[in-house]
């Protein structure tokens, strides 16, 4: 799941022509932070921090919960851009 809210997070500032200067400074943190989310090395993150990352970069968060597709499959879990 962080894989995936780190992806989307690059998407963010990619689509709005940031500098990871500029988007450190938009998600409170400091570049060599933005580098780590860049090259997906989130260790030090948790998902909750990557979710306020993205609501930072002006887009909304939706967690939604829906029964298992079948009674033996397990659940899956994604992230999907808007």
């Amino acid at each position: 799941m962080k894989a995936q809210l780190a992806s989307r997070i690059v998407d963010l500032i990619e689509a709005r022509g940031l500098t990871q200067v500029q988007a450190a400074a938009i998600l409170g943190t400091d570049q060599p932070r933005v580098s780590d989310i860049v090259r997906g090395s989130l260790q030090q993150f948790t998902a909750d921090r990557l979710m306020r990352f993205i609501t930072a970069l002006d887009s909304d968060v939706e967690i939604a919960v829906h029964p298992g597709r079948r009674a033996r499959e397990a659940g899956h879990l994604r992230v999907v851009g808007g």
